[in-house]
């Protein structure tokens, strides 16, 4: 009762199912590595956030201790890891529109540049 002809039917319906059992498997295979990529994304971009927290608290307790220093009059201080000194810097001015400053804050520059094209036609006309 088991000729070829009864089985060949059933042998077709293995490999059917066989390809599909691999399509699926690579579509797993897919979704997974899309799972770990977007894990590791997600790790990374609690990492940078973690990391920027540290260098905020690095900043205020730099600010802190500048205060503090300033406070008390101190140019310098040292820690067990770390030295702060506090250097006298001359003001500095930031301009952000210039429209906005009088003239009589402005100097005037000339410039002088060579016109090379014109020598060239001088050249080249005698």
């Amino acid at each position: 009762m088991n000729d070829l002809a009864t089985l060949t039917p059933v042998a077709d319906g293995i490999f059917d199912i066989q390809l599909q059992k691999g399509k699926l498997t690579i579509e797993v295979q897919e979704l997974e590595k899309s799972l770990r990529e977007s894990e590791v994304y997600k790790l990374l971009e609690q990492k940078k956030a973690e990391l920027a927290e540290y260098e905020a608290k690095e900043e205020h307790i730099k600010q802190v201790i500048l205060e503090g220093m300033v406070n008390n009059d101190l140019k310098s201080i040292e820690f067990t890891y770390q030295k702060f000194t506090v250097k006298s810097n001359p003001p500095s001015v930031k301009i952000i529109d210039e429209e906005l400053i009088p003239a009589e804050y402005k100097n005037e520059k000339v410039t002088v540049t060579v016109d090379k094209k014109k020598i060239k036609d001088a050249i080249q006309n005698g």
